[in-house]
């Protein structure tokens, strides 16, 4: 339990960090091996034998519980994956725009502000957190260094200028 505790937990910090590329993860994917394990989890409680006499709805509750667990650990695995994978370098210079609030750093609050900018090479609007003290008032641009892989990607470090 405690490794499962660990893995949702860098999965919540990754998540805030990496960036998949526009149209190239299918989620599909994910609810389809969830839904495997959860066949697999009742298959094997069918083969108990008839010494358990517990009915179809047993059956139902195993696949359905096991495939939400599965489905709510592999959530992630394609942030994961691109964080791991990710070993091309790629730096460059972007115009930015800055939001009020910016996006938002829990369930119930946001950020003083957000950087937004559209990422030529994820083919998306990436946003992340700041304040305004961080962006000096004579900023026009923002460069930015990542490394990507085939999914995505992630910022390593972005710098005003």
């Amino acid at each position: 339990m405690c490794l499962w505790l660990v893995w949702m937990m860098a999965c919540l910090w990754l998540t805030r960090r990496v960036w998949l590329r526009e149209g190239e993860y299918n989620g599909l994917i994910t609810v389809s091996v969830a839904c495997g394990i959860g066949l697999f989890a009742a298959w094997r409680h069918f083969l108990r034998g008839p010494e358990v006499d517990e009915g179809n709805v047993a059956l139902l509750k195993t696949f359905a519980g096991v495939t939400v667990f599965a489905f709510i650990t592999l959530f992630n695995v394609p942030d994961m994956w691109v964080y791991l994978t990710a070993s091309r370098p790629v730096q460059s210079e972007v115009a930015f725009t800055v939001e009020h609030p910016g996006p938002a750093s829990s369930r119930f609050s946001r950020c003083p502000a957000g950087i937004r900018y559209y990422d030529v090479d994820l083919r998306r609007h990436i946003e992340f957190c700041a304040s305004d003290s961080d962006i000096p008032p004579a900023a026009r641009a923002l460069r930015v260094e990542k490394r990507l892989g085939n999914l995505g990607g992630y910022i390593v470090s972005y710098r005003f200028i």
